[in-house]
């Protein structure tokens, strides 16, 4: 497989998978760790996926711009992690679309797209509607309707950093301590006063979920706009 084609396969594959794999649960009770352990893990690999794609983005345009080829073998761009790194490498890809078609493309992780944004949405819904994450975590799925739903609204008045306070105050702190497996110290177990704060419960899987998913279609559109570019000046 190539870079074009892995960047362009959706991370939806994976909820797929993931969702698949617990088809032969049934005992809601007993399920509950091994949901739990896979809703974890699912959450790795989507993000772990976003970061090589973020690397396998840069790789591909730096093929075919010295400039940015001279940039990614001094080590400008490092990871794709943090939100910061990548809307780096976004703009790198909207400044290369815009260069070719002489357009103003924006940003749609600054600028939120409330399409994208709600087809998002829709899709986390139909995946996980009828699933057993739905079922053995009802509450935080039903906390979720609520934060999207103000999401939403908070979108619309073009309050448009929420998803970049998300992603840094909540997406990441988790990515690293799963992925670095701190959640087995004792001094990571949140206390019932943390549980307790209405801030809480925006440490939502389904909701880190919907922010991936509007990461990758983001990601996806923009670089199939790119290739569309590079075709048509036979590059």
């Amino acid at each position: 497989m190539n870079n074009v084609n892995f960047i362009l396969i959706p991370i939806d594959k994976l909820m797929d998978d993931a969702i698949i794999s617990t088809a032969g649960l049934h005992n809601k009770l007993c399920a509950y760790p091994v949901v739990e352990y896979i809703m974890h893990s699912l959450f790795l690999k989507i993000s772990g996926m976003l970061e090589q794609k973020m690397h396998s983005i840069i790789f591909e345009i730096s093929n075919n711009n010295i400039d940015i080829r001279h940039k990614v073998l001094t080590g400008e761009y490092k990871g794709g992690s943090t939100l910061k790194d990548k809307n780096k490498i976004l703009n790198e890809l909207i400044q290369q679309i815009n260069l070719y078609r002489n357009s103003n493309i924006e940003n749609k992780l600054n600028n939120i797209d409330i399409t994208y944004w709600q087809y998002s949405i829709k899709k986390i819904n139909e995946k996980f509607n009828h699933s057993l994450f739905k079922d053995c975590n009802l509450r935080n799925y039903q906390e979720f309707q609520e934060i999207v739903s103000n999401m939403d609204v908070k979108i619309k008045e073009n309050k448009k950093n929420i998803i970049v306070t998300i992603y840094e105050k909540y997406i990441l702190p988790t990515r690293n301590s799963l992925a670095h497996n701190t959640k087995v110290q004792l001094n990571n177990i949140p206390t019932i006063k943390d549980i307790a704060r209405d801030s809480y419960k925006y440490n939502n899987y389904f909701l880190f979920f919907t922010i991936f998913h509007y990461i990758d279609i983001v990601f996806m559109n923009s670089f199939k706009q790119y290739i569309e570019c590079i075709d048509n000046n036979g590059i």
